[in-house]
């Protein structure tokens, strides 16, 4: 039987931990520990394939070198059957290059929405929708 709390947990668990691998308190294989071995991401800009795990952390390091310290505020929380949605709010400061720009030390935020389905109490995908233009055009 699927438990929506625990999914739901399971969801802030995962966050939490790409924030604390942001602040250099927690490890990769920390976050592989919470993802299937099959885990599959759906990058945001909807064009390219899915990815694995390891395309996680590229993409985690990309935004830590722009923005070290990084948090995930979850602002709203769905959790039904072995999906959940979240509505964030993320903040970061501009302290490094990011896409090419580089540090402006501006505090920024962006919505986010993203759905993740669970396996046995893992992530087995996930599906990420972000403002990065609206990003793009606080640290421009």
């Amino acid at each position: 039987m699927i438990n929506d709390s625990n999914n739901k947990r399971a969801a802030q668990v995962f966050l939490a931990t790409i924030d604390a691998i942001s602040r250099k308190d927690a490890d990769w294989p920390a976050q592989q520990a919470l993802v299937t071995p099959d885990f599959s991401l759906h990058p945001p800009d909807g064009q390219s394939p899915p990815t694995n795990f390891e395309g996680l952390k590229e993409f985690s390091i990309m935004f830590t070198a722009g923005f070290p310290g990084y948090q995930h505020v979850i602002e709203d929380q769905i959790g039904e059957g072995d999906k959940v949605v979240n509505r964030i709010t993320w903040h970061g400061t501009h302290d490094g290059t990011f896409n090419g720009v580089e540090a402006t030390h501006r505090t920024v935020s962006m919505n986010i929405i993203n759905i993740m389905r669970f396996e046995n109490g893992k992530v087995a995908e996930y599906w990420i929708l972000a403002d990065v233009i609206g990003l793009m055009k606080q640290i421009s």
